[in-house]
């Protein structure tokens, strides 16, 4: 096996990944919740700015009045308020470790089909201490290992995804 050392930059993209993974499953519930509500938030916000040349309409499709608007951006900021709050709760509590859970809804997410089995697999195979989980040290050798590998033998299922995910800031 070859080596190579790892640049900074890598280093803080895998920490980047890292963190993104751990507790993913708990975090994209929240998000799932709280990114719409943005989005509708800033539609609000740009009919705002020009209302001729935004219409705001409500869940029937019909034209909303200034006033209904103003209403719904009330809710919409102690809703997504309450949300951020979760999420920071979330973030904090989040654990150090990467389970099957986070894996499967990561990949998910990013509209690939897995089964469990697939997961766990992906898992088994950079699992050294075999609690069936990802800490730390096991997702920085599985890197250290694929990008020194100049064989091809190195079990690259976990890498293949970090690798995508390092690329993929806007983690879409």
């Amino acid at each position: 096996m070859g080596s190579r050392s790892m640049t900074r930059v890598e280093e803080q993209e895998l920490k980047r990944v890292f963190a993104m993974l751990c507790s993913f499953s708990e975090k994209h519930k929240v998000s799932s919740k709280l990114v719409p509500l943005k989005v509708r938030r800033e539609r609000i916000y740009n009919h705002k700015k020009k209302p001729e040349d935004l219409i705001v309409f409500d869940l029937n499709g019909k034209a909303m009045k200034e006033e209904d608007i103003d209403e719904e951006l009330i809710t919409l900021e102690s809703e997504i308020a309450g949300l951020e709050s979760q999420m920071g709760q979330v973030e904090e509590e989040a654990s150090d470790r990467i389970t099957i859970k986070d894996l499967q809804e990561c990949l998910k997410k990013l509209g690939k089909v897995t089964t469990k089995k697939e997961v766990e697999d992906m898992v088994w195979e950079v699992d050294e201490n075999l609690d069936g989980e990802v800490d730390w040290d096991e997702f920085d050798l599985t890197f250290q290992r694929n990008i020194a590998d100049t064989t091809g033998l190195e079990p690259s299922q976990l890498f293949t995804l970090i690798q995508f995910l390092v690329y993929d800031r806007d983690e879409r």
